[in-house]
């Protein structure tokens, strides 16, 4: 698995499986340990990818890192710069093929 920084998520992103599987919710307070949820019916999750996230910008304060094996996409993470100064994860995603690995620890 090779992690690097990229300028933009590359286009081979679209077409990548990045839907996960969700079986229950968290509920309020969203804090302890462990954090309470309720079971809901199963169901398949989906985000489209919000092409902002990964726009060229010149500010350093923002940044994309892809994994890929073998020339495939594993997964990527968009952060930015927070108020205090410490990075804020914007968006991250793994490939169905890649998870179970360690990728997104």
């Amino acid at each position: 698995m090779e992690i690097s920084r990229a300028d933009a998520l590359p286009r081979a992103a679209k077409e990548v499986d990045f839907s996960f599987e969700i079986d229950s919710v968290l509920l309020e307070p969203f804090s302890g340990s462990p954090l309470p949820t309720e079971p809901v019916a199963p169901r398949r999750k989906t985000y489209v990818l919000d092409p902002a996230l990964f726009e060229p910008r010149e500010s350093a304060d923002r940044a994309v890192f892809v994994a890929q094996e073998a020339g495939e996409l594993a997964g990527y993470i968009a952060v930015s710069r927070g108020w205090n100064g410490c990075a804020v994860i914007d968006d991250f995603a793994g490939a169905r093929p890649f998870r179970q690995r360690g990728l997104a620890t």
